[in-house]
């Protein structure tokens, strides 16, 4: 297997004898560097910058920066979310400030060292006078100069026609007014000519039940008996019918034979209707495939829906347009939604 394109923190080189493409690290704090050259850097991680000799000058840990001249590590050039850029140096915002700035000469009175707010944490709204204020109970955004005047609400609520922030109904994780749009993983959405609403699904011990009835069963769980009432009850038996096969095996002549590597259940060795964690089912040829590196969950050969640990999940993936994992920068053990 060849590389066609590494990971931030690597470069592709390939091997003069076998020919093969394959990916090496870069010399720290690179993030990119040269073909063939791990010293050579192109581009660097946050908190770095990128002198003109291609090296990668680490930013003054105390500073605080995101970014700093590439003539003077100590002279910050932007700042990280919760600090705001003043002169030359990254100070804390004040409390609950996403950003902030510095608000000499603007008129704002009694704001501490000159560095007023200018977007707030979720559930609190930015005042006039450079302040973040809390929103009432479970708004998530509200107006600066009203906090009682909510603009949106947490999840679980929605806002009512008097700007209040109103609960769901029951399972209900999102609605509007007129009813509930998504619900709870244990229920299932009714949209009748009414509102919508959230029904519990399958009461055990249902394995599946009606769409237009949640109450009926139409499989029972194992051990359990489907009854003319669409009921489940407990088998008379106090043995099984037939042998039941566990993950990564399937039922054969009374016996559990193993499944291909990586499914986890088939009807078949080589028909897969299931996979492990780390693959995805290809319905081509109903096998279980690899996800790109870094993912724990995959819809697709290009699409993550969760990383493994060290990873984040990036949402939109150059070209492709498709969310992925990418690695933690050194020494990150756990970062979210950027890699620095």
């Amino acid at each position: 297997m060849q590389c066609l394109q590494c990971m931030p923190g690597f470069y592709i080189q390939v091997n003069s004898t076998s020919s093969i493409a394959q990916c090496l690290p870069c010399a720290t704090p690179c993030m990119t560097c040269s073909p063939g050259n791990s010293s050579f850097c192109l581009t660097c991680y946050s908190n770095s910058a990128l002198t003109p000799d291609n090296n990668c000058t680490v930013c003054n840990l105390t500073s605080n920066c995101l970014t700093c001249s590439t003539s003077n590590a100590t002279i910050c050039t932007s700042c990280p979310p919760g600090f705001g850029l003043l002169n030359n140096v990254c100070l804390a915002c004040p409390i609950n400030c996403q950003t902030c700035f510095n608000s000499s000469g603007t008129g704002l009175a009694g704001i501490q060292n000159n560095v007023a707010c200018t977007s707030c944490n979720p559930g609190f709204g930015l005042s006039v006078a450079g302040y973040c204020l809390p929103c009432l109970y479970n708004c998530r955004v509200c107006s600066g100069a009203f906090q009682q005047i909510c603009l949106s609400c947490s999840s679980n609520f929605y806002l009512n026609a008097t700007g209040f922030c109103t609960p769901c109904s029951l399972g209900c994780t999102s609605c509007v007014p007129t009813g509930c749009l998504e619900c709870a993983a244990t229920y299932l959405l009714v949209a009748n000519n009414g509102p919508s609403y959230c029904t519990p699904m399958c009461p055990f011990p249902c394995s599946s039940c009606s769409l237009t009835n949640s109450t009926q069963c139409t499989t029972c769980l194992l051990g359990y008996t489907l009854l003319p009432n669409n009921t489940c009850a407990v088998s008379l038996n106090t043995q099984l019918t037939a042998p039941y096969c566990g993950f990564g095996s399937y039922l054969s002549g009374n016996q559990c034979l193993q499944c291909n590597n990586n499914c986890s259940r088939c009807s078949a060795p080589s028909t897969c209707i299931s996979c492990f964690y780390g693959f995805y089912y290809n319905a081509t040829n109903n096998s279980c495939l690899a996800c790109p590196t870094g993912c724990s969950v995959c819809s697709n050969p290009t699409s993550c829906v969760s990383c493994q640990g060290n990873y984040t999940l990036i949402n939109l993936q150059a070209l492709s347009n498709q969310p992925y994992c990418s690695q933690c920068a050194l020494p990150c053990l756990q970062c979210t939604q950027n890699p620095q």
